[in-house]
């Protein structure tokens, strides 16, 4: 898996294979398909179709969506971290950047006070616990993680934080864009992207231009 969302075309090569497995299924098309398309868009590349492979592989009977959600979250866990690299991403200085979610600010939020009390082990349990319940309601109620950017005064930190959410793919390229437009051609070069726009080289006008501009400099002198 490549950390990406997925695309539209493995989403289209996925509903032919089930299409040619269980011909008597029900095509997914119209309002059934953007149903499918909205509840899978979001997991990473090569999971839906190895959720799809699996099932045709185990299972004689045509799949329900549900069936095809399970087997994407068995690959992921639905997105969610485990509780010990949730742990890790709290910030230990200002200095420090991470990618959070609604649920481990909120467990940072209660284990904040016992880390200023300067009981870490109260504060880890406390943010344990905090976590994984939250974490289970969010499941109980079908939501997944929803990451967001903590910035810290660490520059490069930043630029590395941002570029290996988009290679987890919690978030989109063109979010960390969009949140740290001054870094943008960092974030594309660290999160190991071959090819996009701001990698281009400079036009052949855009050097003659410049070279022009060094002759008239180097006159004036």
């Amino acid at each position: 898996m490549g950390g990406y969302e997925m695309t539209a075309e493995e989403f289209a090569k996925a509903m032919i294979f089930l299409k040619a497995e269980y011909p008597n299924m029900a095509s997914i098309t119209g309002p059934r398909r953007e149903m499918w398309w909205a509840a899978l868009a979001s997991y990473p590349d090569g999971v839906l179709m190895n959720a799809v492979t699996n099932h045709i592989k185990t299972s004689s009977f045509e799949p329900h969506l549900n069936d095809i959600l399970k087997g994407c979250d068995a690959q992921t866990d639905g997105g969610w971290l485990g509780v010990e690299e949730a742990w890790a991403l709290m910030p230990k200085s200002e200095h420090e950047s991470a990618m959070l979610t609604d649920e481990i600010a909120q467990a940072i939020a209660v284990a904040t006070p016992l880390i200023e009390e300067g009981d870490r082990v109260a504060a880890r349990m406390a943010f344990k616990d905090a976590y994984l319940r939250l974490v289970e309601r969010a499941k109980l109620e079908g939501r997944k993680p929803r990451y967001f950017p903590s910035y810290g005064t660490d520059r490069h930190g930043v630029i590395s934080m941002l570029a290996k959410a988009v290679q987890v793919g919690q978030i989109a390229l063109e979010a960390a864009l969009e949140w740290k437009p001054e870094h943008a051609t960092e974030i594309v070069k660290m999160a190991g992207i071959k090819s996009h726009p701001l990698l281009a080289g400079p036009s052949e006008k855009g050097k003659a231009a410049v070279k022009a501009l060094l002759a008239d400099l180097r006159a004036t002198k």
